[in-house]
């Protein structure tokens, strides 16, 4: 089995601080995420995420604000 290299951003790395404070999804009055709480209502048979985030939390759907 051959491995192939990839380049960082190929791989998805960013330079940037990704934690849910600074995510776009991240709701800082209730400190919620709210692209947990649209994956739970549209595929509740799929998701049952925890929508309460630490806001030093990140996770890989970070989104720039």
């Amino acid at each position: 089995h051959e491995m192939v290299s990839v380049t960082p951003k190929e791989s998805g790395l960013v330079k940037r601080e990704v934690r849910c404070e600074n995510c776009a999804h991240f709701n800082d009055k209730d400190s919620v995420c709210t692209m947990f709480e649209k994956l739970n209502s549209f595929m509740p048979n799929k998701f049952n995420l925890d929508v309460d985030v630490d806001p030093k939390g990140c996770c890989n759907a970070h989104t720039k604000k």
